[in-house]
């Protein structure tokens, strides 16, 4: 073959919707703007579907009609779930097989997700034990605190209500530090066969309390997605423009295909987690990181304080409520609630990120930095 020729194999390859590239060159330094706005996006949709549910909470109260929320609204979940299995391969790919990955790996998640959690759990608890008209769950106990704190699952809800995602956060990171003992080419196959065992085991033993039905949840499948495209794009898998696009219309049309919500519905995954699955996929195995210019500073400021939003967005709507519905009432100030409700989280959880978590967060990576490690065969 004349170089001419090979030029214009070259040149043609990349007209197909996916090809595989040998020589892709993808290492876990990679940053992706794309997961960036992804994680804005399902914080945004989390925000508004929770003050939606207390605006239709009191038109409800007053017979009057509001709209439902859609169904679409949930895939929040999805997202947040496929783009932390892509994460926690692509952040931990160099871990594998080696000689104090598996602490490496937990030391990174032990300074991340639990001290901001632990910190805003028991300030949530002391407001809930002062006031406990304010826990929309009931009164709590040490228990609940306790189980809350450990992330474990239980019967009641956590301190934080919308903490029961990081219960599945948790022990998916389990599943994951133990792969770590194993090889790379071994340990994503054990993590998604351990993630279809537990879910699978769940459906033929038919486990639905806590904390087995969290751990054996359809919702852990998402995981395995999130493995599966952080796998594909490590072995060069890529997607043209015009197959980024078909991934993401046709993620759509998955996602919105759903029309009911059930408990342990497979057909969830089918539907709304293999749509976000491609459209995650077309985030990451495309050669062109998506970009929005002069916004991307401001997106990129909004997905650092997402963990902040996370936490507290509950708590602000719930301030927020008690002096709303007593000054304004109809169906304009239901809505004006959902957005006014929107931009007061927003607002709060950035003054709340750049005085806590923002801090906190650079005390702890220097923490991490000076502790001594396993030594690296």
């Amino acid at each position: 073959m004349t170089t001419a020729q090979m030029g214009d194999v070259e040149t043609a390859r990349p007209r197909s919707l996916v090809w595989v590239d040998p020589k892709h060159g993808r290492t876990s330094r990679t940053q992706f703007a794309s997961l960036e706005y992804l994680r804005v996006i399902a914080s945004f949709m989390i925000i508004l579907f929770h003050a939606h549910s207390i605006a239709f909470k009191h038109a409800e109260q007053r017979g009057e009609a509001f709209f439902a929320a859609p169904v679409f609204w949930y895939s929040c979940i999805e997202l947040f779930f496929v783009m932390s299995g892509f994460l926690m391969i692509h952040m931990s790919r160099n871990l594998y097989g080696q000689p104090g990955g598996v602490w490496n790996f937990f030391v990174r998640r032990a300074t991340r997700t639990p001290p901001l959690y632990w910190l805003y759990t028991l300030a949530i608890a002391a407001l809930f034990l002062a006031k406990p008209s304010l826990s929309a769950q009931g009164p709590i106990d040490g228990k609940i605190i306790l189980g809350s704190l450990l992330f474990y699952p239980m019967a009641s809800p956590p301190v934080i209500a919308i903490g029961w995602t990081l219960d599945y956060e948790v022990f998916f990171y389990t599943i994951i530090g133990v792969s770590i003992l194993l090889p790379y080419r071994w340990g994503w196959k054990f993590a998604i066969a351990a993630l279809i065992g537990f879910v699978t085991l769940g459906a033929v033993l038919h486990v639905n309390t806590n904390p087995w039905g969290t751990w054996t949840d359809p919702l852990m499948l998402n995981f395995a997605l999130g493995i599966s495209v952080a796998v594909a794009y490590y072995s060069g898998v890529t997607l043209s423009r015009a197959g980024s696009w078909a991934a993401i219309l046709l993620g759509l049309v998955l996602v919105c295909l759903l029309h009911r919500l059930v408990n342990r519905d497979l057909l969830r995954f089918i539907t709304m987690g293999f749509g976000i699955g491609l459209i995650v996929a077309s985030a990451t195995l495309n050669n062109v990181q998506w970009s929005l210019g002069r916004w991307h500073n401001i997106a990129h400021e909004l997905s650092n304080q997402t963990y902040t939003m996370y936490l507290c967005h509950i708590l602000v709507l719930k301030f927020f409520e008690i002096f709303y519905f007593r000054l304004f009432n109809g169906f304009l100030a239901d809505v004006g609630f959902v957005l006014l409700g929107f931009v007061l989280v927003v607002g709060v959880s950035r003054l709340l990120y750049l005085v806590g978590e923002k801090p906190i967060t650079a005390y702890l990576r220097g923490f991490k930095a000076r502790s001594p490690a396993p030594r690296m065969a």
